[in-house]
């Protein structure tokens, strides 16, 4: 090999491992970015099935039938009424 190639391979190789090496901390970064991403549209999903839910919930308690229910599971009875409690 020449002087003036080995010289510029010296100087092509020192370039591609400046660039490995200046590129580790952005590419840490983007990695780091990208979870915390995830973690967000995750979160993101949960409060929308529990918005879901607590709507559902609300148009539940909205109609007669829900009253109903929602006043029996707080120990309210009709007057007049017996309850009777079976064992499982």
């Amino acid at each position: 090999m020449k002087k003036g190639s080995r010289t510029t391979l010296a100087f092509v190789l020192a370039g591609l491992v400046t660039g490995v090496v200046f590129s580790l901390g952005p590419w840490k970064e983007f990695q780091q970015k990208r979870a915390e991403s995830a973690q967000a549209v995750a979160e993101s999903h949960q409060i929308a099935k529990e918005r879901a839910d607590l709507i559902q919930q609300t148009a539940q308690l909205q109609t007669p039938l829900g009253r109903e229910q929602e006043a029996r599971r707080r120990g309210y009875k009709k007057p007049g009424e017996r309850v009777v409690e079976l064992d499982p």
